[in-house]
């Protein structure tokens, strides 16, 4: 974390050094911060889709294995 504190720090101070506002460069530090949380927000939202598609298939994969026992026990019978 200080590694990241220092990095910053010292983009900032270039950023000052070349004349670069400081508001400029918070308008870009909160459009990135805006972009990683909808970039995080998406991969939570295809993380619940894929959890859902998992619940699906095993539902659907225990509806075939009882169908097929039930045909079998016609076939046997």
């Amino acid at each position: 974390m200080e590694e990241w504190r220092d990095r910053i720090a010292h983009v900032i101070y270039e950023e000052e050094e070349e004349s670069i506002y400081l508001s400029l460069y918070e308008e870009k530090y909160k459009l990135l911060l805006f972009m990683l949380s909808a970039t995080i927000e998406e991969r939570d939202s295809i993380a619940e889709d894929l959890e859902s598609l998992c619940r699906d298939f095993e539902g659907m994969r225990l509806a075939r294995d009882m169908a097929e026992a039930e045909m079998r026990k016609v076939r046997d019978w």
